[in-house]
């Protein structure tokens, strides 16, 4: 990160990037829709990994020790979906898998936020943000199971989407080299 104060002024801009180590954060959803034949299950999973940012900030300095600000910037992680659909006949448990969604992609898109930071020593500072990441989706579209006819029907298609915008809000300490 680097900062430049304007001189004789409160106004503060830099440019900042990092590196958030997310693990992977997941969540997952199912359905379930009876037909005359038996079941019709849907389960889910979607994944993000790590994500890089790069932008800047413009801010003011409050007192000589904390400064409130506002970034933006583009953000990259890696996304992952992954799901399977599946007919119980007669709702005996004893089903066929008739379909499997496995989409990996760049979710990248536009970051939002603004903060306030306080200097804990010349060299040490705390700062309290808060960010909206504007992400891309995840689409995918498969051929879908049709208990009637018996096999994988090409006309009939299961698609979904998944959106990875998120909002987060972070508690950053810092170490500025050279001071």
């Amino acid at each position: 990160r680097s900062d430049y104060q304007f001189e004789d002024t409160s106004f503060v801009v830099g440019i900042l990037a990092n590196y958030d180590f997310n693990g992977k954060s997941d969540a997952s959803a199912s359905s379930f829709a009876e037909s005359e034949d038996g079941f019709i299950t849907a389960e889910v999973e979607s994944e993000l990994e790590d994500t890089w940012f790069v932008g800047g900030r413009l801010g003011f300095v409050v007192n000589d020790t904390s400064l409130i600000y506002g970034l933006g910037g583009y953000t990259w992680a890696k996304g992952k979906v992954k799901g399977l659909n599946g007919f119980d006949f007669g709702g005996a448990g004893a089903g066929d898998d008739f379909g499997e969604v496995d989409e990996d992609d760049n979710v990248d898109g536009w970051t939002l936020g603004a903060g306030i930071e306080q200097l804990l020593t010349e060299s040490i500072s705390l700062k309290i943000e808060y960010r909206h990441d504007f992400l891309d989706s995840i689409e995918w579209e498969q051929a879908a199971f049709d208990p009637e006819w018996g096999g994988v029907d090409d006309d009939n298609t299961s698609e979904g989407e998944v959106d990875f915008s998120r909002d987060t809000i972070r508690a950053v300490l810092s170490w500025r080299f050279g001071m």
